[in-house]
């Protein structure tokens, strides 16, 4: 069992999202994550290059993370950028678990992108209150 987990129906949602050449309209999907439900909104900023997904629930008060390819001189940036606000106390250990998961996220989405010559992953986090 994974520890995110998304129906058949919602990946197919996602996948057409995605695959947009022009920007649409936003699409509701449910995550599971570790066992708990996590609703999300995904939005087309930029066919081909950045979509955003925002969320709140029981472990958020907001959660927007926004996915971007972009062109540099070595070819292209994977960027993530999520800006969130715990809905827990122990706000400091949420920003460093999500640090070390989006750490994980880029160290996995580098062995595929090395298919793609000249392309690197960079993140950002930024802490809210």
């Amino acid at each position: 069992m994974t520890a995110m987990q998304m129906s058949e129906a919602d990946r197919e949602k996602m996948r057409l999202l995605l695959g947009s050449v022009e920007p649409s309209q936003p699409v509701e999907i449910q995550l599971s994550v570790a066992g708990l439900g996590w609703p999300m909104r995904l939005e087309l900023l930029e066919p081909g290059c950045a979509y955003r997904d925002t969320s709140r629930n029981r472990l958020v008060r907001s959660w927007v993370h926004e996915h971007r390819v972009v062109p540099s001189s070595d070819g292209c940036l994977y960027v993530d950028e999520v800006e969130f606000e715990p809905a827990l106390p122990g706000h400091l250990r949420w920003a460093r678990w999500t640090e070390r998961l989006l750490q994980h996220r880029h160290r996995m989405a580098s062995q595929w992108i090395r298919s793609e010559a000249f392309s690197i992953g960079i993140g950002a986090l930024r802490k809210l209150r």
